[in-house]
């Protein structure tokens, strides 16, 4: 019998083929890049202002041009003197490279003349990508900022990779009603998204507001920790046309993990939720939150309207395969204490009922998720004040309550390495190690790096000359003993995933799952472990999927 997962791949490679990828190409090889001098801070006030000065400069003196690059120092500070509005250019601010043991470049709030911070630190009508920065929500005299970033206009997308946003209180992220927008976060951590002045929906990580629809939401080898709410918030009725969300380790979370609840074409897969939407639910929240009257659980699911957008229930697809989710028993005492209060499933009824209906719902697609604890190597424990903070919300008595964790008391306080004061990594022992796909640990591999290296495949470039077009070339030698070459182009940087199947739809190997720069390249395949016979290649980079024949013989 063919299991729904090989049907779901199948819809997957047919729905998609021969489209292209929405990322635009993020740093050419031909970019333009200037060295920004950092600001001085002493005793409290600083001389900020060195970007918002270059970049005004650079627009003073006829526009950003094209391919332009601000690269930051590493181990310095960069204090905005105001929100920077990013409007007829493409933003792109990449932190220096250097060894693990130095901090990254550091953007933080400067102080307006009154001695108050701002809101955001960025607005912006164009495309934005971060690379290798530190963003601290704070000014050095611990003022909280609301947002890091805000998107205003339509058609506009983020690329997010190997960056720190920590104390920011609203949202981190933020299309603020605009819809075909794009968002591509790999290997970043959110930490301490809570403040008494941000209520138990604040705290979010990324958010499309009043989006109708959005393209593509990659999502990857992220940690969202000690926040308020969502880490990801995409309204419960909005369409996107690809979402891929894996290998997230996401603790401590008040309200929600995912408000959004009409996925049409998304996997889920080797998340890690521990104390995720840890609120509870009393009747009353489920009458405000969910058509059916139902807890609205860690991930949910629901019938589309039949006016939205064209889209066809039988044919949404949607994978949500090798998670881990857990409540530890402080937050289990908390809601067994409250009478009113229901525990978080992973999965409501109506949800469970849908993933388990193979004649309606022939792509939807539920298995091997496993409710078990773990034990984290360093756990960042604030559990008891975020258990402070959600009583007093439920009781009207204790809201004014900054329960992230800051070890010596300090807001703005960098610790670098991160893991001096928290680790989530856990033990070779915990049923997660293993219970990922192709036996890897679930979660955020970046806290395991040789899990990761495995991951990561290597891949050599050919050439760095851009191509046009999307491809995925014949393997050569074909057929082949027990070696051969796969190449493929990609015209624009995004996340890339090449994975082998046997003649059943079984999933081999993952030959690549990483974000490439646009050009020609080549990974090896070895087959060595594997008997004769017909053999199936996939490549996958946003919404671009093709895939190839080859031939084993032994």
């Amino acid at each position: 019998m063919i299991s729904k997962r090989f049907i779901f791949l199948l819809f997957i490679l047919f729905a998609f083929w021969g489209t292209t990828n929405l990322f635009a190409q993020s740093i050419p090889d031909t970019q333009d890049t200037v060295v920004v001098p950092s600001d001085y801070v002493n005793d409290g006030g600083n001389t900020a202002g060195s970007l918002n000065k270059f970049i005004d400069d650079d627009m003073a003196d006829g526009g950003i041009p094209a391919g332009r690059v601000y690269k930051l120092k590493r181990g310095e500070y960069y204090f905005l003197s105001g929100t920077l509005v990013v409007d007829g250019y493409t933003l792109r601010l990449v932190g220096e490279e250097a060894p693990a043991d130095t901090p990254p470049a550091v953007i933080a709030g400067g102080l307006k003349s009154d001695g108050t911070g701002f809101w955001q630190y960025f607005k912006s009508k164009n495309d934005v990508e971060f690379r290798n920065i530190y963003f601290k929500g704070s000014t050095p005299t611990d003022l909280l900022t609301g947002e890091c970033i805000r998107f205003i206009a339509p058609e506009t997308k983020i690329t997010v990779d190997n960056c720190v946003f920590d104390s920011f209180h609203f949202v981190t992220i933020h299309f603020f009603k605009v819809s075909d927008c794009s968002a591509s976060i790999t290997n970043s951590y959110f930490r301490n998204l809570n403040h008494k002045n941000g209520g138990k929906y604040n705290g979010r990580g990324l958010r499309f507001f009043q989006a109708t629809h959005v393209d593509t939401i990659i999502m990857v080898n992220n940690t969202f920790v000690n926040s308020n709410s969502f880490f990801l918030d995409v309204n419960r009725f909005t369409i996107a046309d690809y979402a891929l969300i894996d290998h997230n380790t996401i603790v401590n979370t008040v309200k929600f993990v995912f408000q959004w609840h009409w996925q049409t074409n998304a996997i889920f897969t080797n998340n890690l939720f521990y104390n995720a939407h840890s609120y509870g639910e009393t009747a009353s929240d489920v009458a405000n939150q969910d058509p059916d009257g139902l807890v609205f659980g860690i991930f949910g699911i629901d019938t589309v309207s039949a006016d939205s957008l064209g889209i066809v229930e039988s044919e949404r697809k949607v994978q949500l395969t090798n998670n881990s989710w857990f409540y530890d028993a402080k937050v289990q005492a908390y809601w067994n204490a409250r009478d009113t209060v229901q525990a978080e499933p992973f999965l409501n009824s109506r949800s469970q009922a849908m993933f388990d209906d193979n004649t309606n719902y022939p792509y939807l697609v539920e298995q091997d998720n496993i409710n078990a604890d773990v034990n984290f190597t360093k756990f960042p424990d604030v559990t008891d004040a975020m258990i402070t903070y959600m009583i007093g919300d439920r009781d009207g008595t204790e809201k004014e309550n900054n329960w992230g964790y800051y070890p010596d008391g300090s807001v703005f306080q960098i610790y670098w390495p991160m893991t001096e004061v928290e680790d989530l990594s856990y033990a070779v022992t915990d049923p997660q190690y293993t219970a990922g796909t192709n036996g890897l640990p679930i979660g955020d591999l970046n806290w395991f790096p040789e899990k990761k290296n495995e991951w990561i495949t290597d891949v050599e470039e050919i050439s760095n000359n851009i191509p046009n077009k999307y491809d995925l070339f014949q393997n050569y030698p074909n057929p082949f003993n027990p070696t051969t070459n796969i190449q493929f182009s990609i015209p624009e940087r995004g996340m890339v995933t090449l994975k082998v199947f046997n003649a059943l739809g079984q999933e081999v190997t993952q030959l690549i799952n990483q974000e490439l720069a646009p050009g020609l390249h080549k990974v090896n395949f070895d087959a060595s472990q594997l008997t004769s016979g017909i053999y199936f290649y996939t490549l996958e980079s946003g919404n671009y999927i093709k895939t190839q024949k080859m031939m084993l013989l032994k």
